[in-house]
């Protein structure tokens, strides 16, 4: 099996589809070794992670216009050959190979051209000279979220987080601290041979260094719910004010569920809601498995119409909101290329009506949680202020944009308002 053209046919099957999804869907249908298995999604993922830098320098080296059929073949080339410890020559054979695979044997001496003439070039290929440009570009993020983020950040903090973008997301799992403590349990891993340590800001963290060869699900306690797989940032939004013994908790998009288990923790009883039955039924699985089916309640519920019967009724209600999701842009390449500027004034939008209509299950007294995994001002802190403005019975509390390239957790933001 010629691991390249796989990559290949994957990446031109790609379209809106998932970059993850389509991986899976591919791992499935072909029986490939571990090492084939890992060079494929590699391959795959960082032409999807790279596309800005290696159409630029593309564009830059060729002089005619270039088919989506060559561009790709290029893109794998030009892949292995900046960020792969793959021989010049591979890279160049391969790439030939690959295009008489394709059955574009024409295409051979202009590929073979381009990327020899990249391979000695390749440190002097001259970058953009404006600023946004470059930053765009060597860090392989759309030129408007570049200037967004610059606009809104100013370039240190910009740059810092462009940098965090292209780096490994970390693995963290929060405990299930009904069932489990966080010492006792992280000597369960040291035992079953995982690296892994307590995370600085969430009391019921952990991070992982190595699963040891082993997978999430073989993990001591998985099947159990001693933890789920969970961003620090998520956990410390709801630790930030987590609801009191007692409690009713309403979470009204609650798919994939883990701030929902981790509310449940606490609440005595939650209404979970969401839009749509397929995710709500992975919500469905995670608090199964976590133990806290007598304790939610679940429904498919449009945020943005909510249940009346339920205003003024709750203690605890969340509003995890739908979202551009930038800040988690290291864990979904995609976003660098199915994200637009207009996308987030569409989102802001929509969130407006979410959290007005969710903060009127809150009871007198009450505590709302507005959260998003984004980082931009119009979706956070500027949607707050709006609804503070306009919804003078709540106050705010706390809150919090945490960034990747200050914490090392995903871009989230929270706000913890309390009905007066």
């Amino acid at each position: 099996m010629n691991i390249r053209l796989l990559a290949y046919r994957a990446l031109a099957e790609l379209g809106n589809r998932h970059t993850d999804e389509l991986i899976d869907d591919y791992l499935k249908k072909y029986s490939l070794s571990d090492i084939d298995r890992r060079f494929f999604a590699q391959l795959v993922v960082g032409v999807v992670e790279d596309r800005i830098l290696l159409d630029y320098y593309i564009d830059t080296l060729s002089r005619v216009p270039v088919g989506e059929v060559v561009r790709n073949i290029l893109r794998l080339g030009f892949y292995q050959a900046v960020r792969l410890n793959v021989p010049d020559y591979a890279a160049v054979n391969e790439s030939l190979k690959l295009a008489d695979e394709l059955n574009e044997p024409q295409a051979k001496g202009y590929i073979n051209a381009l990327l020899r003439t990249f391979l000695r070039r390749k440190k002097t290929v001259p970058m953009p000279k404006e600023r946004d440009k470059y930053l765009s570009v060597y860090y392989a993020h759309p030129l408007w979220l570049v200037r967004y983020w610059l606009e809104m950040l100013g370039e240190e903090r910009t740059e810092a987080l462009l940098a965090a973008g292209c780096k490994k997301p970390p693995l963290t799992i929060r405990i299930n601290s009904s069932l489990v403590n966080r010492d006792e349990y992280l000597a369960r891993l040291a035992d079953a041979g995982v690296e892994a340590f307590a995370t600085s800001r969430s009391a019921c963290g952990i991070g992982i260094k190595s699963l040891g060869g082993l997978k999430i699900s073989e993990l001591p306690g998985y099947d159990e719910g001693h933890f789920i797989v969970q961003d620090e940032s998520s956990q410390i939004a709801i630790e930030a004010r987590p609801p009191r013994k007692g409690d009713y908790a309403i979470d009204v998009c609650c798919s994939p569920g883990g701030k929902t288990t981790h509310i449940a923790e606490y609440a005595a009883k939650v209404s979970a809601f969401d839009i749509s039955r397929s995710r709500l039924g992975v919500a469905m699985q995670n608090i199964l498995r976590m133990g806290f089916a007598e304790k939610v309640q679940f429904a498919v519920v449009d945020a943005t119409m909510g249940v009346k019967e339920l205003n003024d009724s709750a203690d605890y209600v969340l509003v995890d909101a739908p979202c551009s999701a930038l800040g988690t842009i290291r864990r979904n390449p995609d976003i660098r290329h199915n994200r637009i500027r207009s996308d987030i004034a569409k989102n802001a939008k929509t969130q407006r009506i979410v959290l007005k209509r969710a903060s009127q299950y809150v009871k007198a007294g009450g505590t709302l949680i507005y959260s998003t995994c984004t980082v931009t001002s119009e979706e956070n802190e500027d949607q707050v202020r709006r609804f503070l403005q306009k919804n003078q019975d709540f106050s705010l509390v706390r809150e919090e944009l945490l960034l990747p390239s200050e914490g090392d957790t995903d871009g989230f933001y929270y706000a913890v308002m309390v009905r007066k």
